[in-house]
């Protein structure tokens, strides 16, 4: 629209008109009999050049192609930071090919309609205008997208000092994150915390709250010099569940004893689609009088009857004492002690003690010493309502004969529930807040040994706590199992709601292709989707073809894994996986291994297309299936360790001595390395002169791109620590087989 057309032909005298497939054109100048200069009129489209004179009307052979000019009308949100997804209103957006954010190509975008684009700012991003490129030209946001950074107390280390008795500290957690061995405060994933350091002035009962910050947060006080190796004193998530989302703690504080103060937004886990809760922060502190303290408890674990010895302040007047919501029997012993008897009904869960000045909840869990009684499928805890939250723990639980892997795995400590759903809908239950790496499973059937299986994860999205979303009947009985990842146990936190808007995915064909292939995506509450993503790369093309179903193409770099669909209602992920094909990485095979020299060096690869040779061992117990290989040789003898750090996906990790694939011996293997997510991590001693077979497979034959590094250990390191104890409820098993393999 607007742009000038110069127009050839013959006996244009006496023009009456120009029109644009129909749309005549304001004020047309005829140069010659032979040539009109004309500007395209607003309307028009795709069509023929009409001209009409005194002695007729001209018509243009072929059709003057009508572009539209994109134009930018506003975005959302205004500000954010590298990997900030954007939506982009506008016009003529149909055919874009580029978006970039002050002069950088956006990390990746999909039009979503000729009025609207999704982009995500890309690594590098700088405040500026948005640029959408398409046919018809370039348009230029009128507002700039303001780059946000990091708040200055985002990381432990650079915790913001904060003195005197009592006081009040601002902050901001909207752009902070969570450092790699940082625990989940008060015991949800969080994810944007920020910190404060405060060295009590003097020996007493002190109170911290979040009174007055925007968000749902958690608080969380700790003594420890760095993020991996703190000792938990007190924590909480709301004042009052899910009334009061602020959070407040009590505890006895030492003279001169610096604590940690972490502030986080409370999630849902990253498979709701939605990132920890975040805003401006207010932290107040005052020294409390009246308000109980609890500072421990001992023994952890005992059975009913049995007495419970629990230290702390404020302890005068106390008018309750309760082991996870069950009153106990107690005596007042010191102001600054209690002793309880563990009462019938005491389940996993915090102590509480009231007073006159509040009540107080212990940080640390109780087990009742004889274990929960729903171990047995015969004998599952049941569940009422939409939803809820259950406390329980597999602490000392036990396998069924005839009962199923749950979620894949073995397992082997699993606990049961029943539920009955009390309408047709979507539901959603999760284990978040739980101690350890959980595997969650729904059934139907009334005998452990024929079941019908309905729903079942191990990790949801990223995470060692567990998700599933599924289609309930009104009426009807589900069973739902809670297991440890190869029989890891601690507490049990198991949460359900309903979700009727919460997408599912239910199948997906075909189930592997090349970058290029169309999807199709079948489900619930897909309507709508703004993102479809194959292992974390989003899809460049896809469309919605019903509320049920979406149509994706396998973008490129995306690797063999989930499908995820996002909406405004949040995120489906598949419970299968997507297996992405192509040509065989050169290292695929044991005789083709590629080879590191030195005893520092990184390297990188990909075992997208990978396969698993005859006779190949399982690496890390895990049958994989799309491993590469390389050779290294010891330069010198010592220790040295071999990790995937940085990887793009769940990686097997083997280091083995041979030369042919059926007859390696294992030195070495890890599945998730301590503290490195879902990246492994070997050491060994390695002698001088001898060659050492590497193989990096995917868990259940998850690929991507491969970052390889070798290097010697200079000092002993601390191949494990929790930071918790496994007498406070925390379990001592980290995400799977934490600890490593060796042969030495």
């Amino acid at each position: 629209m607007g742009s000038s057309v110069t127009i050839n032909g013959a006996n244009f005298v006496s023009v009456n008109g120009v029109a644009f497939n129909g749309v005549s054109a304001v004020s047309p100048v005829v140069n010659s009999p032979a040539q009109i200069t004309v500007t395209v009129p607003a309307g028009a489209s795709t069509g023929p050049i009409s001209v009409t004179t005194a002695n007729g009307t001209a018509q243009s052979a072929s059709s003057f192609s009508v572009v539209t000019v994109p134009a930018i009308t506003s975005f959302a949100p205004p500000s954010g930071s590298a990997g900030t997804v954007v939506t982009i209103n506008g016009t003529g957006f149909n055919g874009a090919t580029a978006v970039t954010f002050n002069g950088l190509n956006a990390a990746s975008f999909s039009v979503s309609s000729d009025t609207q684009i999704v982009a995500t700012a890309p690594a590098g991003v700088a405040t500026g205008p948005l640029l959408v490129t398409t046919p018809g030209g370039t348009a230029t946001s009128a507002g700039s997208f303001t780059v946000l950074s990091a708040p200055a107390n985002d990381n432990f280390a650079a915790a913001q000092p904060i003195a005197n008795s009592s006081g009040t500290a601002s902050g901001n957690n909207t752009l902070a994150s969570k450092e790699t061995g940082e625990p989940n405060h008060a015991g949800n994933p969080g994810g944007k915390s920020i910190w404060y350091a405060w060295t009590a002035p003097s020996s007493g009962t002190w109170s911290f709250d979040t009174i007055g910050s925007a968000f749902d947060t958690l608080l969380a006080v700790y003594t420890g010099s760095t993020v991996g190796n703190l000792t938990l004193v007190a924590a909480n998530d709301d004042i009052v569940a899910r009334v009061v989302t602020n959070s407040r703690v009590v505890f006895v504080a030492s003279a001169g004893v610096n604590y940690r103060i972490a502030v986080d937004g409370f999630s849902a886990g990253s498979q709701s689609g939605t990132p920890a809760a975040s805003g401006t922060v207010t932290l107040n502190w005052a020294p409390t009088a009246s308000v109980p303290a609890i500072s421990g408890f001992s023994p952890a674990s005992a059975a009913v009857g049995a007495s419970v010895i629990i230290t702390g302040a404020n302890f005068t007047g106390v008018t309750d004492v309760s082991f996870n919501s069950a009153s106990a029997g107690f005596t007042v012993d010191l102001d600054t002690q209690i002793t309880a008897t563990v009462p019938a009904g005491a389940s996993v869960g915090p102590i509480t003690v009231t007073g006159p000045g509040g009540t107080a909840a212990s940080a640390a869990m109780f087990t009742p010493a004889s274990g929960m009684n729903n171990d047995n499928f015969a004998n599952a805890f049941v569940l009422a309502g939409s939803s809820g939250s259950a406390n329980s723990s597999n602490l000392g639980a036990t396998k069924e004969a005839g009962e199923p892997d749950h979620a894949g795995n073995a397992g082997g400590k699993s606990v049961w529930f029943a539920w009955t759903a009390p309408s047709s809908g979507l539901w959603t239950f999760n284990t978040f807040g739980s101690s350890f790496d959980t595997l969650l499973a729904v059934y139907t059937g009334s005998t452990v040994s024929a079941l019908t299986v309905i729903a079942s994860n191990d990790d949801a999205n990223g995470t060692v706590t567990s998700q599933v979303s599924f289609s309930a009947a009104a009426g009807t009985v589900y069973r739902i199992a809670v297991d440890g990842y190869n029989g890891a146990s601690g507490s049990i936190v198991l949460n359900w709601n309903a979700t009727p808007s919460q997408p599912s995915i239910t199948s997906f064909t075909p189930t592997g292709g090349n970058v290029g292939a169309s999807v199709t995506i079948n489900g619930q509450n897909l309507g709508g989707a703004i993102a479809v993503q194959f292992h974390g790369v989003n899809s460049t093309s896809f469309a919605n073809t019903s509320p049920s179903q979406v149509t994706a193409v396998v973008p490129v770099g995306a690797s063999t894994g989930p499908l995820s669909v996002l909406t405004t209602n949040g995120t489906a992920q598949s419970a299968g996986v997507f297996v992405v094909t192509g040509s065989a990485p050169a290292n695929d095979n044991f005789s083709s291994r590629l080879a590191i020299a030195g005893a520092v060096m990184t390297v990188t690869g990909s075992n997208i297309g990978a396969t698993k040779e005859a006779g190949e061992p399982n690496h890390a117990g895990n049958p994989g299936g799309a491993s590469v290989w390389w050779t290294w040789t010891a330069p010198s003898s010592g220790t040295y360790t071999v990790s995937t750090r940085g990887s793009s996906f769940d990686t097997l990790l083997g280091v083995y001595t041979g030369s042919s694939v059926g007859s390696l011996v294992i030195v070495a293997s890890n599945d998730d390395g301590p503290n490195m997510g879902t990246a492994s991590l070997v050491s060994f001693f390695a002698t001088g002169g001898t060659a050492y077979q590497i193989a990096v497979d995917g868990y259940n034959a998850a690929s991507g791109s491969i970052v390889l590094s070798v290097y010697p250990d200079t000092a002993s390191q601390l191949i494990y620590y929790t930071g918790f104890d496994a007498i406070e409820g925390y379990s001592t098993l980290d995400r799977k087989s934490t600890r490593l393999n060796s042969s030495h």
